[in-house]
């Protein structure tokens, strides 16, 4: 909702990291990208963003997993990006699933 209501205009870039806990693999920690751009950004203005920061902020976030790009904001979920962690990432030695990502914050908040 935060994206919709207040950077709908605007090209984001961000850095994430997701953890997945299972009771047999222990934890597992993936960084990936964000490039998103709001439903009313204009070409002129997606352009010149891109232009102005495009390059800098590939740089600086550096290495990561996989990026997503272009999804809506309502379609950020938590069932979405671990699709997409399962087709971008070697996944054979551990349980992907909501429900240890959930996990692995709450464990996480503990600390």
């Amino acid at each position: 909702r935060v994206l919709q209501s207040e950077y709908n205009d605007q090209i984001l870039f961000g850095l994430a990291r997701v953890s997945f806990i299972g009771k047999t693999f222990g934890s597992r920690q993936i960084w990936w990208a964000l490039e998103w751009t709001g439903e009313h950004c204009t070409s002129v203005k997606m352009f010149g963003q891109l232009r102005d920061c495009g390059n800098a902020m590939h740089e600086m976030i550096g290495e990561r997993s996989f990026t997503v790009t272009n999804l809506a904001a309502s379609d950020m979920t938590l069932d979405a990006i671990c699709e997409r962690v399962k087709r971008s990432c070697d996944v054979t030695d551990f349980d992907l699933s909501v429900e240890s990502l959930i996990n692995a914050h709450v464990e996480e908040q503990k600390t």
